[in-house]
Parts: C-alpha cells; sequence; structure tokens
C-alpha cells in the first residue's frame, strides 16, 4: 500500500468521532467551538475557502425598495434570479416592474450601520463566516422603545454562534422559547429579538437543543480537516526535527579515523550549510553519500494537503482553482471559477439571509410605520457576472413587450415621461389601448411573423 493509502487508511478506518491528533483536529458531535479553533482558525483550507465566500458576498451591495405593484412583485418572489445557464430577464423586469428604491429610512439606517462599531461589510462578514463554519448564525436585534418607530429593529449585533443556546418546548415540532449567551455575564434573548439563520440540520439526536441549531458545512469536512492539520504538523515536525538527513563518508571507511571524520564534519557545515547550501561539494577525496531520512515531498505529503484541500473546498462548493490549485489554474478555468462562485454559492446565500432580513428587521418597521419596504441585493455589478449581464441587457432589450422604462431603469438610467409605453416591432409604433382594433392588432402581429419567417 503507497504511503498516502496508509496515511488515508489510518484516519478513516479510526474511530474519528474519538481520535485526538496533537496540533489537529478532534470532533464530537456538534462541538461548535472545535470548528471554529481547530478549523477556521488551524487549518488554512478552511479559512481560505470561508474568506472567499464572505470577501465576495460582502461585495454585493443590499438596497431598500418599496413594492408598488403587489401582482408582479409575487411573481418577482416566485422566479429564480439566475441559474447555471446564468441569469433570469423574466425576474429582472419584474422586479423594475414591482419596486421602486427608496432612500433615507430608518431600514436604510440600520444596514448603513448595523451597531455603533461596525459598517454594513464588517458586519455582514461576520454573520456569513459564523454560518459557513459553525453552521448558523445569531442576529440579536435591539429595538425602539417609543415613539413613532416603537417596536423596529435599530441595531444588529453577530453574536459568537458557537456559545449559543436555544430553549423549546419539546423535539418534535418545538417552539423556541428563547436563546442564551453563554459567555462573561451571559445574556438571555426573547426569541423576537434574534434572527437564526442556519443551514438545514437533518441531525436528530433526541435533544431538542442539538436539532435546533444548524449544520456545520464542517460535519462532512472533518476528515480532511483532520487529515490537513496531521499532515502541517508532520511538516513542522519534519524542519523542527529533521535530524540527520544522510551521512557522508569515505568510500573505504577504514581509511577515516575520528579526527579525519571530524575535520570532513566541520568542513562540510562551513562551507555547504546556511547561505552556502546548494553549492557543489569539489573534493579529491573518494566520498559516498547515504540518505536516511526523507522530506516532504518524499513522503507524499504534499500531495495529502492538496486532496484535502480539494476535498474542503467541494464542501464549501467551491472550485479548487479559486485556492491556487496550479494544476487547474489556467485562465479560463479561474474565470469560470470565480463565476460559479456566485452563482453556486454567494447567490443562494444572499438569497437566504434576504429572505431573514425582510421577515425580521423589514417586517419590524413595516409594522410600526405603515409602509411596505423590501430589503434586496443588486448583482448588476459584480465582475465575474459582466458577461451574464451583458448577456441579461441584450434579451431585455429585445423583449419588445416590456416598455421603454422598464428598460431605461434595468441599464442603470432614470425614467421618462413619455418612456412608459410599449413599441411594437412591426415599424417601430407606439401601441395605445385606443390606437389598434383586435383584428388591427393581430394582422400587426401576423405581418411581423410572415416578415420574420415565423422566428
Amino acid at each position: 500500500m503507497s504511503f498516502v493509502g496508509k496515511i488515508k487508511n489510518f484516519f478513516y478506518g479510526s474511530n474519528i468521532d474519538s481520535l485526538v491528533l496533537a496540533g489537529g483536529f478532534s470532533f464530537g458531535t456538534g462541538d461548535r467551538q472545535k470548528y471554529v479553533q481547530q478549523g477556521y482558525l488551524m487549518n488554512p483550507y478552511v479559512y481560505s475557502a470561508v474568506n472567499i465566500i464572505t470577501n465576495a458576498a460582502k461585495q454585493v451591495p443590499f438596497n431598500v425598495y418599496r413594492v408598488t405593484d403587489q401582482k408582479a412583485f409575487s411573481k418577482y418572489k416566485s422566479l429564480p434570479a439566475y441559474s447555471n445557464s446564468g441569469l433570469s430577464a423574466k425576474q429582472a423586469v419584474l422586479k423594475e416592474r414591482s419596486m421602486e428604491e427608496v432612500e433615507g429610512t430608518g431600514i436604510n439606517e440600520v444596514m448603513k450601520y448595523p451597531n455603533p462599531n461596525q459598517g454594513w461589510g464588517e458586519w455582514f462578514e461576520a454573520a456569513i463566516g459564523y454560518k459557513l463554519i459553525t453552521g448558523e448564525s445569531f442576529i440579536h436585534g435591539i429595538k425602539t422603545d417609543s415613539g413613532n418607530n416603537a417596536g423596529a429593529i435599530r441595531e444588529m449585533w453577530v453574536l459568537p454562534s458557537q456559545f449559543v443556546e436555544i430553549s423549546a418546548t419539546n423535539v418534535i415540532e418545538p417552539v423556541i422559547t428563547g436563546y442564551e449567551l453563554k459567555i462573561f455575564e451571559g445574556l438571555k434573548l426573547e426569541p423576537d429579538e434574534v434572527m437564526h439563520w442556519k443551514y438545514f440540520n437533518p441531525s436528530y439526536d433526541g435533544t431538542k437543543e442539538e436539532t435546533l441549531h444548524g449544520l456545520s458545512p464542517l460535519t462532512a469536512a472533518f476528515r480532511e480537516a483532520l487529515i490537513s492539520n496531521g499532515t502541517g504538523d508532520s511538516i513542522g515536525s519534519i524542519m523542527d526535527n529533521a535530524g540527520a538527513s544522510g551521512v557522508l563518508s569515505l568510500q573505504d571507511a577504514g581509511a577515516m579515523n575520528e579526527e579525519q571524520a571530524k575535520k570532513l564534519r566541520d568542513t562540510y557545515y562551513k562551507n555547504y550549510t546556511g547561505k552556502n547550501r546548494g553549492k557543489i561539494i569539489i573534493t579529491a577525496a573518494n566520498l559516498k553519500w547515504q540518505e536516511i531520512g526523507m522530506s516532504p515531498k518524499d513522503m507524499q505529503v504534499v500531495d495529502i494537503r492538496k486532496m484535502s484541500m480539494r476535498d474542503i473546498y467541494a464542501v464549501y462548493g467551491l472550485k479548487s482553482e479559486l485556492g491556487n490549485d496550479s494544476e487547474n489554474s489556467t485562465y479560463n478555468n479561474v474565470s469560470e471559477a470565480n463565476r460559479s462562485l456566485y452563482l453556486n454559492r454567494v447567490l443562494p446565500e444572499l438569497d437566504t439571509i434576504r429572505d431573514e432580513l425582510n421577515r425580521w428587521l423589514a417586517d419590524s418597521w413595516n409594522q410600526a410605520r405603515g409602509t411596505n419596504y423590501y430589503i434586496d441585493y443588486d448583482i448588476s455589478g459584480i465582475p465575474a457576472l459582466q458577461d451574464d449581464m451583458k448577456l441579461l441587457v441584450e434579451s431585455i432589450q429585445k423583449a419588445w413587450w416590456t416598455t421603454g422604462n422598464e428598460k431605461r431603469m434595468f441599464t442603470g438610467f432614470g425614467k421618462r415621461d413619455d418612456m412608459d409605453k410599449i413599441f411594437l416591432p412591426t415599424n417601430i409604433v407606439p401601441y395605445e389601448d385606443d390606437m389598434l382594433d383586435e383584428d388591427a392588432a393581430k394582422q400587426i402581429l401576423a405581418n411581423y411573423a410572415e416578415s420574420t419567417n415565423g422566428n
């Protein structure tokens, strides 16, 4: 069996839940503190994967909108904005048709500075970071006590999720009764004071507390994180305690006495180690070299770590090209990996936090002020999706059934009073309700179909 096979057999054949590797990764069930301390803080690939996602996600701006067309808005929410094939033109048009962006609202202010210590970018990085590491994020909302905004959330604080416990009535169909931060002086919170953003957790271990927590991606990646940490320790041990890597001697061992051996050793260390490492030895003596150590390369440690990195990235939904995987890092591969990062990883995360912020933050303001605001993100400025945006704009420009203003608003231009019209393709004639009867409209469309050979 190869060295790689022996290493994997050792780790995979062991009882991982009880295995503790010195400086490595130890796992129990639901140990969120270990995910932070020994996962994110100790494993370079976990750290890298989490940071790639958080750095990409926090660059996407969130805005506040007023719903102006409830019917179109309902259709907008029911359609996906993207897929592997690209962005949805229909969903983009419905967004422009159903909402208008607003500024200066209480929601805008909270999202600009969620709390006195953080701006949106830093706050959002913490919120999504805890979720990626521990499987969940807990946001504590401080509400306005009185006045016109009574009950509206005015501050948002990200709690360290590895120290938050959940109280509930029972295991099956539980009703959450509160949250508690279990460090320092402690903090007990009511259910409506906390936004619990989490991943699906199918693990029912018989305790209502664990069942209510989100499932960390590291639960699935723990074997590879364990191997990666273990091989990292091995490399460090080799570098620190390598000892002699070989024996340099005369071909005729009996021809060298102790004094000659000491002189040869001193000459070698003086002339061929330290800053002189790598120089060629030139001598008239008949010497021989016997290797007695193994380098990290010979031990295939580098290959093991590379496989672990790819598996950890796969668990986080990332392509290994984003982690400088030299075997896959062509320009086209990296470009496609960046596109996949947003379509398959970042945008789904933004969808879920958008929904939670609307359920929790926006709703608190809508109820306090009697408004109809909606929080949504804007993908138009994402560099990795510019080719998709170009195709989307071209698709919308060809959609003659949309108004000029809908096209203008989507492409970043303001509305015009004379652009709330639909232009039919035939002679680019403005359509008015009282301009054509049904038969005339059918004839125009028939002429258009004939001129394009039915395409």
